[in-house]
């Protein structure tokens, strides 16, 4: 259930001078070398326990928060996720996942608050496309009491929606053959899955939009 949707516009102006300013066409953020922080897919979302969360894009200060998420996780979980043992995560790769171009990537991640009342991050989902937006491979991270909450499926559908609008041919991923969890999932969403030929513990999950 949303219950609240956010988002801005940046008003620009004309400058006087020695130039002849042509006004432009199309949005704003297609004219940027760098896009800018996608607010507008920024809401807030209820479990059914009543529980409201808020679902947005990352940011680069969520690295400690992914950080955090990964080293809650017990080590066979990380090893489904990342598809090979990691104690935590080394700050060049959550630097990588959270200082991302909007461009080519998205990331989306579920905001709450702990009993301190601290911001605390529970899962997050990520797409990155390939320079001609044919196909984009997408992966998701939940922490392990948030399993059954609703939050993996909520993620998966709101990537493959945002995927799909802006006009991606197709999903992928891969995951481990012994990732139940993660091919149910992705088959409840209408995922193919097929054997990795150069890897038989892997399944290569993909889904045309």
């Amino acid at each position: 259930m949303i219950t609240r949707r956010y988002g801005h516009l940046f008003p620009g102006r004309a400058c006087a001078g020695n130039y002849r300013i042509a006004h432009s066409k199309g949005p704003a953020a297609d004219r940027l070398a760098i896009r800018p922080y996608p607010q507008e897919l920024e809401e807030i979302v209820v479990l059914l326990d009543a529980t409201q969360l808020l679902l947005r894009p990352i940011r680069p200060e969520d690295e400690r928060g992914l950080q955090d998420i990964v080293s809650s996780l017990p080590p066979e979980d990380v090893r489904m996720r990342f598809l090979h043992p990691m104690r935590t995560l080394p700050h060049e790769l959550a630097a990588r996942f959270t200082q991302i171009d909007y461009d080519r990537e998205v990331a989306l991640v579920i905001e709450g608050v702990d009993n301190q009342g601290c911001r605390l991050l529970y899962s997050g989902v990520r797409i990155s496309a390939d320079p001609d937006n044919e196909r984009a491979e997408f992966a998701i991270l939940l922490r392990r009491e948030m399993t059954g909450s609703g939050l993996g499926p909520l993620l998966l559908g709101r990537i493959i929606d945002y995927a799909r609008n802006r006009g991606t041919a197709t999903l992928y991923g891969e995951v481990l053959s012994d990732n139940i969890l993660m091919l149910r999932l992705a088959a409840a969403f209408g995922f193919t899955t097929k054997p990795v030929s150069d890897d038989p513990g892997l399944r290569l999950l993909e889904l045309r939009l």
